[in-house]
């Protein structure tokens, strides 16, 4: 099924989410916030597509509250969760990948910010 290779792809990138916030200090924090940035940026990209294919919210939350995700992780899924699905479903190919990158782009500025 579909959401389910979503599921899996979106549970890889908090894989390595995690890693890159727990590895070695010797990495520039700016360096580091890119990183985790874009890999956040990454979950909103799944998560947009995911929205754009019509599948039902409830049937993603469902199938992610099956995951044991950190505090943390579960709050920044929820809330890009929250935010794709405030986006209509927009008609035609260009059209959806144009919404599914700037809402990328988005979730990407806003983590940077932080």
């Amino acid at each position: 099924m579909f959401i389910n290779s979503i599921c899996e792809e979106i549970m890889k990138i908090l894989v390595v989410v995690i890693l890159l916030v727990t590895i070695s200090f010797s990495t520039p924090s700016y360096a580091l916030e890119s990183k985790v940035c874009k890999e956040v940026s990454s979950i909103a990209i799944s998560v947009m597509e995911v929205r754009q294919n019509g599948v039902n919210i409830q049937d993603l939350t469902e199938l992610l509250d099956q995951k044991t995700f950190s505090k943390d992780i579960e709050i920044i899924i929820k809330n890009i969760i929250i935010v794709a699905y405030k986006n209509p479903i927009v008609t035609g190919k260009e059209n959806k990948e144009a919404v599914v990158k700037e809402f990328a782009e988005q979730v990407f500025i806003f983590c940077y910010q932080l």
